[in-house]
């Protein structure tokens, strides 16, 4: 399975469970990945974070609910989202809509939403694998660079080497562009 199809299927099992309690964490480990590398994966793949991705969804489909069902309270529909209560509810859909559930209600706040729909696959990030991933030649044209001249043989350290130089010198370079 490549990066693609294991994210499609974290969005498949998102969308599945909106309605309840899902740490990123436990999603990593269903998708036999550590935190750290899901979470990476998922952001490069999808240009958002996993957390994010499943808060923004679950107040998205709260603000639809708002809309859809207009004779369901907010409190039930922060509980439909697993919200431990209607304040942190509230405090999440102010944070992500910059507006409140009762005002959405009200239909108030007449500016459009910020929304975030389901991604699908035409939706994710075209991501390469590693094996795609050659070293290409950038030609930057002419460039003038500034500092101090070192001569490399055969041991690079040098290079690591120059920096404090360098940082200690720059205030001395004439014509010094520092935009």
């Amino acid at each position: 399975m490549n990066n693609r199809q294991l994210i499609i299927q974290a969005l498949d099992l998102i969308e599945d469970r909106l309605n309840t309690l899902l740490p990123v964490a436990v999603l990593s480990k269903e998708m036999g990945y550590s935190l750290y590398h899901f979470t990476r994966l998922f952001q490069a793949v999808t240009g958002i974070a996993p957390g994010d991705y499943i808060a923004r969804r679950k107040i998205t489909e709260a603000a639809l609910d708002i809309h859809r069902i207009p004779e369901r309270s907010l409190q039930d529909i922060s509980l439909d989202y697993n919200f431990s209560n209607y304040e942190t509810f509230t405090r999440a859909f102010k944070r992500m809509l910059h507006t409140t559930p009762s005002l959405v209600r009200k239909r108030i706040n007449k500016t459009k939403l910020p929304l975030l729909p389901r991604l699908y696959e035409q939706d994710l990030l075209q991501v390469l694998s590693d094996s795609d991933l050659s070293p290409q030649l950038v030609d930057f044209g002419e460039i003038i660079l500034q500092g101090p001249v070192v001569k490399i043989d055969h041991d690079f350290s040098v290079i690591s080497d120059t920096w404090p130089l360098l940082f200690s010198k720059v205030d001395t370079i004439s014509d010094r562009d520092t935009t």
